[in-house]
């Protein structure tokens, strides 16, 4: 579970849920290993929707890999100095809805907890800093 980013930090602050038995050995937490292995990238730019269950789809919402089924307003415009959120549609954007996908995944990259804008502030001070992470 996420707890916080160290400023001027690379590392994170969290800690290992545990109440799940299927990654625990004899009480002590183990890596989690997933059930696929990773895409071909080649050609993929050609792809209609991506991951193996196809669920990065071909039209990129901003937020998530699920397309139009996505029906969050995942953008800003502002308007006369007034911020309106609203709705982002690319096509043919597949990669992009990749993209977005195993950031926020527990079981894949994240912390259980973590938000697009603590992602945002970590790799912006990473950037800033030179950071190796």
């Amino acid at each position: 579970m996420l707890t916080g980013i160290v400023p001027g930090s690379a590392y994170e602050v969290g800690y290992d849920l545990t109440d799940a038995p299927a990654f625990s050995v004899a009480g002590v937490n183990t890596r989690q290993v997933g059930s696929r292995n990773a895409d071909t990238v080649i050609n993929a730019v050609y792809n209609v929707r991506n991951f193996w269950d196809g669920r990065a789809s071909d039209t990129f919402t901003g937020a998530t890999p699920f397309g139009l089924s996505d029906t969050g307003l995942n953008a800003l415009n502002v308007t006369s100095g007034t911020p309106t959120k609203e709705a982002v549609r690319v096509t043919n954007s597949s990669l992009a809805s990749q993209a977005v996908g195993p950031a926020l995944n527990t079981a894949e990259m994240s912390y259980r907890g973590r938000a697009w804008a603590q992602i945002g502030k970590k790799c912006c001070r990473c950037v800033l800093w030179h950071c190796s992470v």
